[in-house]
């Protein structure tokens, strides 16, 4: 009986090993294998925090980066090379930086890597900040695989993550997307729920950890086109003026900028604060602002929300969520020009 069970164990594990074993070396999120470039050849969206860890880490002189853009994918329109460039005009000409963000990134995980880029680096000079109004919403762990913790960034980050994208790698409708579109190279539109639709993909700096949108090659082969048809979708819409959002500084996020607070002080960082100019024109909440003054000084919060020289215009934006590197450029030189 006992010999029974274990044939029964094994061969009913057999199917399950070899399903696991086929999406480790399939790696469609780009997890388990390291690459040349992450961006290469793909329609399946990643881990942006993990691949940035990957980029990090394969630097040879990653101990020496001593200066980090950190936020989300909006802060893809900071290139390090831009930032470079403008330190050096101000006297800051022996920095190495990197770009290290995070789909969605907010405040909890943004306190944990500043933590883990202390430890993983000699000494860091300079932090630019790149914050908007849905990086304070985020106090705790996130579930989904796009948002979760990079394993490694923080205690206990590990096992669930890679559960996490074997169980999104065996998706049934992720296989089946992948699969048709495989088999046809025809996207639908039922597939943006696994794959995205991208005309030209991104291509990305492993140096700095930038990403090049492909979507700035689309414009500068027909901007007229390009902002004509998000228009008609609907993907810009009228906004209303003068609207400022709700105080978003409580409890739980007071205590995680005063953990960062305590980080950057003991370790004597330079951290600037920009606050972006989203297309929703929303003004960020004055007392949030002060708060943020208090904490981290006056001369170190730049708030460029609802900021007409940079929000007026469609064309500073990709669609309505993502400004162009050309607004992050003039904002650059507005934080650390002397």
């Amino acid at each position: 009986m006992k010999k029974f069970l274990k044939k029964t164990f094994i061969l009913a594990f057999i199917p399950l090993f070899v399903l696991l074993l086929a999406a480790i070396i399939w790696d469609p999120f780009k997890v388990f294998w390291n690459y040349e470039d992450y961006y290469a050849n793909t329609v399946i969206d990643s881990n942006r925090e993990l691949v940035c860890k990957k980029m990090f880490l394969s630097k040879s002189d990653h101990k020496n980066v001593n200066a980090f853009i950190i936020g989300s994918s909006r802060s893809q329109a900071f290139k390090v090379k831009d930032w470079m460039g403008v330190m050096a005009a101000n006297g800051q000409a022996n920095l190495n930086g990197f770009h290290f963000d995070g789909n969605d990134l907010g405040l909890y995980r943004m306190n944990h890597l500043i933590r883990y880029l202390i430890d993983q680096t000699n000494k860091i000079e300079h932090i630019l900040l790149v914050l908007d109004h849905s990086s304070f919403k985020e106090v705790g762990p996130r579930e989904e695989l796009l948002f979760k913790e990079a394993p490694g960034i923080s205690e206990g980050t590990g096992f669930d993550f890679y559960y996490t994208t074997l169980t999104s790698s065996l998706n049934k409708y992720f296989l089946m997307d992948n699969i048709e579109y495989g088999l046809t190279g025809k996207y639908k539109e039922s597939m943006a729920r696994s794959l995205l639709k991208l005309k030209y993909p991104a291509t990305s700096d492993v140096q700095t950890g930038d990403i090049f949108y492909g979507l700035e090659r689309e414009i500068k082969e027909d901007s007229m086109k390009y902002y004509n048809t998000l228009m008609q979708r609907g993907v810009f819409y009228k906004r209303e003026v003068g609207k400022v959002s709700k105080p978003m500084l409580e409890k739980e996020q007071l205590r995680l900028l005063n953990e960062i607070k305590t980080m950057i002080t003991e370790h004597q960082i330079d951290l600037r604060i920009v606050i972006s100019p989203l297309y929703d024109n929303i003004k960020f909440n004055p007392q949030d602002k002060k708060t943020l003054e208090i904490l981290f000084g006056s001369g170190k919060v730049f708030d460029y929300s609802a900021n007409e020289q940079f929000t007026s215009s469609i064309g500073n934006y990709y669609e309505n969520s993502h400004f162009r590197p050309e607004v992050a450029r003039q904002i650059l030189k507005l934080v650390y020009t002397k």
